[in-house]
């Protein structure tokens, strides 16, 4: 595949392109061949696009899922890494940049959990954060290493902005015609 055609790759239906969405059913672990399939198909767009950080995103993701923190760690921190968002902000441009670079923070914060590394996975939540403000989940994993650390103060803080952002969605959910998709006018 030409490093060029990794993004049509993605969107694509013909059955010779993998997509990046997992399943709708979201397997919480793959078969080992249909686990090798994957991988090779994500080693393939990664050897044609180094810089493709959607592709060690959901490679990391297929890792996590199947209990490999440590390769999904650094395929999340390759993601970061080859990203072309350089700032972790909330006034950074918004796109596919941005969006995965908050899940990479995310994904990377509950592997790091995961790992015993409660402060990095802490930093990594607050990233995410930086990056995606209104998140309330990302509040709510900071919220959970933070009682982990022994830092209930924080935890709590944290604990309350995730339950404010949640009612605030809910309101937003409650008004808005059920045949609307958020963000539509």
């Amino acid at each position: 595949m030409a490093a060029a055609s990794w993004a049509t790759a993605a969107n694509a239906s013909d059955a010779d392109y993998f997509s990046y969405d997992l399943p709708a059913n979201k397997p919480t672990v793959l078969s080992t061949q249909h686990r090798l399939a994957v991988f090779k198909k994500y080693d393939e767009v990664i050897l044609s696009n180094p810089r493709d950080y959607i592709a060690f995103y959901e490679r990391g993701r297929i890792k996590e899922l199947n209990h490999d923190p440590r390769g999904a760690l650094v395929d999340f921190d390759s993601s970061l890494r080859v990203n072309p968002l350089q700032v972790d902000s909330a006034e950074a441009k918004a796109g596919p940049p941005k969006k995965h670079r908050a899940w990479a923070h995310q994904e990377r914060g509950y592997v790091l959990c995961q790992l015993k590394r409660l402060k990095a996975g802490v930093a990594s939540f607050t990233c995410a954060i930086a990056v995606r403000p209104n998140f309330a989940d990302n509040f709510q994993n900071r919220a959970a290493a933070y009682l982990q650390l022994g830092q209930s103060d924080q935890s709590r803080k944290d604990a309350l902005k995730a339950a404010e952002l949640r009612k605030a969605k809910l309101a937003d959910d409650c008004c808005r015609p059920p045949w609307k998709r958020p963000g539509d006018k």
